[in-house]
């Protein structure tokens, strides 16, 4: 099942629906999650303190994928934005960046075993 996404501020967002049936009605459970993400609050509302960020001594990661066109084609603008912003956070809250190559939103069900080991690494080293 695809998961609703947002497509801009305010939970504007147009749904796309899977497991449509001969008759054209989506399944249940695209409808029930079509519902739930229609009421979210939008996730750039959400305040954020880059300062306390900042300050903490625990590790911090950003991490995304490269969205290489093979696996996101015609998403240039989106891997853009994407990695625009988690540079400028990372930068800001002094985050270590990593990019997995062959990622596109998602590396941890993208590249899973590379992921894990990374935490792994991670949670070990701290």
């Amino acid at each position: 099942m695809r998961s609703p996404t947002h497509g801009g501020p305010r939970g504007a967002a147009p749904w796309r629906l899977s497991g449509r049936g001969s008759k054209g009605s989506a399944r249940t459970n695209d409808w029930a999650a079509a519902e739930a993400t229609r009421r979210e609050r939008y996730p750039g509302d959400a305040p954020v303190d880059f300062d306390i960020l900042a300050s903490a001594t625990f590790p911090k990661v950003i991490v995304s994928g490269a969205w290489p066109p093979d696996i996101a084609p015609g998403r240039e603008r989106a891997r853009d934005a994407l990695n625009d912003v988690a540079d400028v956070v990372a930068a800001r809250i002094g985050a270590e960046r990593v990019v997995f190559p062959r990622s596109s939103h998602g590396p941890q069900w993208e590249e899973p075993q590379a992921f894990n080991e990374f935490l792994r690494k991670l949670w070990t080293s701290a």
